[in-house]
């Protein structure tokens, strides 16, 4: 069986506050993988891919 590590999409426009978010989620789940846009309109387009 394949297991895909967490994947989280922050939406953030201050980068700081982005990069704080995703520590947090590694805090809590070590193979988690972030990705950081600053408006749902990235994310949107991030998803997409």
């Amino acid at each position: 069986m394949h297991f895909h590590k967490p994947l989280f999409l922050v939406i953030e426009d201050h980068p700081e506050v982005a990069q704080h978010n995703c520590c947090f989620l590694q805090k809590i789940k070590a193979s988690a993988h972030c990705v950081c846009v600053e408006t749902p309109e990235q994310g949107l387009a991030r998803l997409e891919l």
